[in-house]
């Protein structure tokens, strides 16, 4: 019922994003109740928004939900954040088809990194605090299986969620490789058509020099 209470923050998100990136498309967004599996999601219907984990508070119990769940639960607050990071997989049918890890991360940082950019912040905010100081060894660990289909040691992994280290690690990979990217490119506007448009991931990794930044 408090989704209302988000709507100018989340309308300001799509005026932004028309500024960086005119083609735009701007789909319906739905709020339903899914089974505390997926945030949100893209459809040929729109954007469809996983409200029962976007409501965390003091009065949510959660002893039943596994520990992926418990550490996914998001306030409301954040709810334009995930509309951002949601708004932009809207955007990219243009991208070449790759089984690549490396393709992966790129879709899923590179939602994180724009949606960023519109919204303040990301929507996985809690894997920017985990990979502090962490840096190189995470990069080297992808650098083994980043040309091979392993996706699934880096994105949706929630059977690999631990106290010691959380899932979609990936995420993170593919935000700070298209930040890097946008940050080196003198035309911004060129840069955001770039990666939305993207054709070839190993260019694009190595002219981001990510490493350098790490």
């Amino acid at each position: 019922m408090k989704v209302e209470s988000q709507k100018v923050a989340m309308v300001a998100i799509l005026v932004k994003f028309k500024e960086l990136y005119p083609q735009a498309m701007y789909p319906d967004i739905y709020f339903v109740i899914g089974d505390f599996s997926s945030g949100g999601t893209v459809s040929e219907e729109g954007l469809l928004i996983g409200l029962d984990m976007q409501v965390d508070g003091p009065e949510v119990v959660k002893d039943e939900l596994s520990l992926w769940q418990r550490n996914n639960l998001r306030k409301l607050e954040g709810l334009p954040n995930l509309i951002a990071h949601e708004l932009i997989h809207f955007q990219q049918n243009n991208m070449a088809s790759d089984t690549t890890l490396l393709k992966g991360v790129m879709v899923e940082g590179m939602a994180d990194f724009m949606g960023e950019l519109i919204s303040g912040n990301t929507a996985n905010d809690r894997l920017l605090r985990y990979t502090n100081g962490r840096e190189k060894q995470i990069w080297a660990d992808f650098k083994k299986e980043m040309y091979l289909n392993r996706s699934y040691n880096w994105i949706a992994n929630a059977n690999q969620e631990t106290e010691q280290k959380p899932a979609d690690l990936g995420y993170w990979v593919g935000y700070r490789i298209c930040k890097a990217y946008y940050e080196r490119a003198p035309n911004k506007k060129q840069a955001i058509y770039d990666l939305l448009n993207l054709k070839d991931y190993k260019k694009l990794y190595e002219d981001s020099r990510v490493e350098e930044t790490l």
